[in-house]
């Protein structure tokens, strides 16, 4: 879906976050990916994702222990990139985001 504007990106966004309660309450675990990239799991009762973000203008492509047990889930409003193989690829300024293989 292609948005016209930011502000509707960014409403889109908002919208798909409301349906991922761990984003919304809970715990956070740091994931120690690349020095341009913030990722982590937030967990909430019995529900898991992870998220990670390049902060920089360049693309990055790295591996990070514990990203083969994740499958990446389509989100609204964001530039993406991928998560296949426990190998993490993210365009400037790209997001991921990504639930369990299995749930625990």
């Amino acid at each position: 879906m292609l948005f016209r504007s930011t502000l509707n990106a960014f409403r889109a966004f908002m919208r798909w976050r409301k349906t991922m309660p761990a984003l919304m309450w809970g715990s956070i675990r740091m994931i120690p990916v690349d020095d341009s990239v913030v990722a982590f799991e937030r967990s909430y009762a019995d529900k898991k994702i992870l998220a990670a973000f390049n902060l920089s203008a360049d693309a990055v492509d790295a591996r990070a222990p514990g990203l083969d047990g994740w499958r990446q889930v389509g989100v609204t409003g964001l530039l993406e990139g991928e998560l296949a193989g426990g190998r993490l690829r993210l365009p400037a300024h790209g997001a991921v985001f990504a639930t369990p293989l299995r749930e625990t």
